[in-house]
């Protein structure tokens, strides 16, 4: 793989596009990783934002889509943040967006009168199995040049890089 960035001063000029060698003690693969990653994180997700945004979608609104098509019984705003790994404040302007567009619905909860799940209409349930199979093709053709080991061990190391996120969150 060919070097993303040079580290080491060209010449010995103080000026200011001199680098210290000092700031770069810092592990350089993981630097070029990240970069890889980020790279490519930012190319699907502008691959699916265009196939989202024929549907007037995005991610977030198809994910949601998604988790309601398999939940009859619809779920609550705050089992959706939940499953979707966001927060309720994020979840509630993306029902707010469905909501207008005739997507999803509320209704009452049928245990708890003062609660309320949030299913599909039938519009959403269209919309969601028409884009589903496009969804579906375009993921496979992304990931059609990986062998199945291969994309066993990816996940194993992007949940391994997921861990750590969350550690450093805590941290900080």
């Amino acid at each position: 793989m060919a070097k993303l960035f040079e580290l080491e001063p060209t010449d010995n000029s103080t000026s200011s596009t001199s680098v210290e060698k000092s700031h770069f003690d810092l592990n350089i693969q993981g630097l070029e990783t990240f970069l890889v990653c980020r790279q490519f994180s930012t190319e699907i997700g502008s691959s699916l934002e265009s196939l989202f945004s024929k549907y007037s979608l995005s991610f977030g609104k198809f994910n949601i889509l998604m988790l309601l098509s398999k939940a009859q019984m619809g779920l609550m705003p705050s089992e959706l943040a939940t499953q979707c790994g966001v927060t309720q404040a994020t979840i509630s302007g993306l029902l707010s967006g469905l909501e207008k567009n005739q997507i999803v619905e509320r209704r009452p909860h049928q245990q708890d009168g003062r609660a309320f799940v949030i299913k599909l209409t039938e519009k959403g349930l269209e919309i969601f199995n028409q884009l589903q199979p496009e969804f579906s093709k375009k993921i496979e053709r992304i990931f059609l040049s990986l062998e199945p080991a291969e994309a066993v061990v990816l996940q194993k190391l992007l949940t391994k890089l997921r861990i750590e996120i969350q550690k450093d969150s805590q941290l900080n």
